[in-house]
């Protein structure tokens, strides 16, 4: 499905007003209802009230925010003046330090009708953006587009809200939507990609299924993956670099999404958590709660006994 070129157009400016509250994440979005981490790429879903406001904390490096509301929205960045965005229309920024956004609330309802804004955030790094020809000047401060490829990325990236992808197809769903958004960027037209990049990525699809049939092992390093893929050790560690990510920071996601699923299976809630953890790859007990705390935001024990994710909603 193409479109034109995609149109930017600054948006009218508008103080946002309201207070903030900052997250010391690589990227802390709050209070989000859902979220989606790719190996780069994040997605939020989550529902504003009246002058309800998020703020966007970034540490490592500017990224670029897709976003769309089912009311107004006004958005600030570090990178531009604050603007309005009208609902249903899709905006993009680039967030640098961080940004905010608040629901403006709804004139239209009546009495004690409440007003709410259903928001779908997308948020792609600048590297991610030039691993696949996107420019990083796409949208410089608060822009506004129709296109239609942008619409289908939105859409496709909130149809991911409550699935846990295993590393590989998480690499494949962040890879479609990072084409979309070249597509968009390049005028309804598929940019020619890097040279070499057909191969290289290629192989790092195969890396990608060897962590996720290996990584179990304890044993399992850079050493080994690299020998069964006929390369050095510093030819792979690139590889990983080139995603975004290291060796070992992939292979630790891995086993902790396979601990994640092992936790919510109903047949292993009577299963010692040290014992899914061992069998996830991982040699400390210590270490695994550590690891997950920071990655799904709560501990094994409260996961389990939520029985769904640490960041979903009570």
């Amino acid at each position: 499905m193409g479109g034109g070129r995609t149109t930017i157009h600054p948006l009218p400016a508008q103080a946002p007003g309201g207070d903030g509250i900052g997250f010391p994440a690589d990227l802390a979005v709050r209070p989000a209802l859902d979220t989606v981490a790719l190996p780069n790429v994040r997605i939020d879903a989550a529902s504003l009230a009246d002058a309800h406001l998020l703020q966007l904390v970034e540490t490592s490096g500017p990224s670029l925010a897709l976003m769309c509301g089912t009311g107004a929205l006004v958005i600030a960045t570090d990178s531009g003046a604050p603007a309005t965005l009208p609902r249903g229309l899709i905006a993009a920024c680039t967030v640098r330090r961080q940004a905010t956004i608040r629901f403006t609330g709804d004139p239209r309802r009546h009495g004690d009708e409440k007003a709410a804004c259903d928001l779908t955030l997308i948020v792609i790094p600048h590297s991610a953006m030039a691993r696949a020809g996107v420019p990083a000047s796409l949208a410089e401060g608060v822009a506004v587009s129709s296109d239609p490829a942008l619409g289908i990325l939105l859409a496709q990236g909130r149809a991911l809200i409550g699935h846990t992808p295993p590393p590989a197809l998480a690499q494949a769903c962040e890879t479609h939507l990072v084409s979309l958004l070249a597509f968009a960027a390049g005028g309804g037209q598929a940019r020619p990609a890097p040279a070499g990049t057909p191969r290289r990525h290629t192989l790092f699809q195969d890396i990608q299924r060897t962590v996720a049939t290996q990584c179990i092992r304890h044993d399992f390093s850079a050493a080994q993956a690299a020998t069964q893929h006929n390369m050095n050790v510093r030819t792979l560690q690139k590889l990983f670099q080139e995603h975004g990510t290291t060796f070992r920071e992939y292979v630790t996601r891995a086993r902790l999404e396979i601990a994640h699923q092992a936790l919510l299976q109903a047949g292993n809630a009577g299963r010692k958590i040290c014992d899914i953890a061992f069998e996830a790859g991982f040699n400390d007990i210590a270490t695994f709660n550590r690891l997950f705390r920071r990655y799904f935001g709560g501990t094994p024990t409260a996961f389990r006994q939520r029985g769904r994710r640490p960041d979903e909603p009570a």
